[in-house]
């Protein structure tokens, strides 16, 4: 069964990870509608954004589940792609099936970690067709609990945003490994045995 049309929904602001998935999509020839879910953190002071990343009960979240079935009954997509949808309510789940053939979700991230705030996500999760994560324990364990037909997908990049710097000298990024993300404790490890092993390793990152 062919998709013509997706719904794309996620944070995608310029050089985000989730701009750069939309954008793959829409050269693959797929009509491709988009909401950006930016704004369900909300504005304001810090410790009301944080505290809306673990609890997800500002209004800023009602009113971007509403925004989803609105584009939901709008655009009528054959399916809809969500990024990183841990802001999701199930109700808005189970209300999108009216509008579209296939719910599909894209996630980076380890839903079952310690210290992580996938609660509300973990109780639509049964909601989803297809769930694709780049975290290959993930994916046996949500077949498992959740009989959903989930998929590992590859690391990649964007060729339009990692390419060589004009005008600078190659040889002061050469390395013989380099690593591009954020730091969690596994990968850290993997990093530190590389470098023990006296391997030439580069980090980049936020943190």
């Amino acid at each position: 069964m062919a998709l013509n049309s997706i719904l794309f929904v996620g944070p995608i602001w310029e050089g985000s990870t989730s701009l750069s998935r939309m954008k793959g999509l829409k050269k693959l020839g797929l009509d491709v509608r988009t909401l950006d879910s930016t704004p369900w953190v909300g504005d304001g002071p810090k410790i009301l954004r944080s505290l809306n990343h673990r609890i997800y009960f500002r209004a800023s979240v009602r009113a971007m589940n509403a925004a989803l079935i609105r584009a939901g009954a709008e655009n009528h997509p054959d399916a809809v792609w969500v990024d990183k949808g841990n802001w999701i309510y199930p109700s808005t789940l189970r209300r999108l099936r009216k509008h579209t053939r296939f719910l599909i979700h894209y996630n980076t991230d380890d839903v079952f970690a310690r210290g992580a705030y996938f609660w509300l996500h973990r109780l639509g999760l049964r909601q989803y067709d297809v769930y694709l994560t780049t975290n290959r324990w993930n994916v046996l364990e949500i077949r498992q609990r959740y009989r959903v037909k989930a998929l590992r997908a590859g690391m990649g990049y964007d060729h339009e945003l990692y390419r060589p710097p004009l005008g600078i000298s190659s040889r002061r990024y050469t390395h013989e490994i380099v690593f591009v993300g954020h730091w969690q404790q596994h990968t850290e490890r993997c990093i530190a045995a590389l470098m023990d092993s006296g391997l030439k390793v580069g980090v980049w990152g936020h943190n």
